[in-house]
């Protein structure tokens, strides 16, 4: 439950105050595709810790003790439990 929050919160202010620190540095007029880079980053940030926190919540009794492939494998199995 405390990771989902984590990144929740994490989504909340990366999609409130990234923009406008991106948008107030100077650096971004001198190195344009770096500047896109950061944008492309914090759109992706903003979008994926929501997702990934609602999928905390969704199956919260996955073990993170095993392989990659069991987890990957047990995240079906555990909606479908659901």
């Amino acid at each position: 439950m405390t990771l989902a929050l984590v990144l929740l919160g994490y989504g909340v202010a990366v999609a409130a105050a990234g923009p406008a620190v991106v948008r107030r540095s100077r650096w971004v007029a001198r190195a344009p595709r770096l500047g896109i880079a950061a944008w492309q980053s914090l759109s992706l940030a903003a979008v994926a810790s929501p997702v990934l926190g609602g999928l905390a919540l969704s199956v919260p009794d996955v073990r993170l003790d095993g392989t990659v492939a069991r987890l990957l494998g047990a995240c079906p199995a555990a909606l479908r439990a659901q």
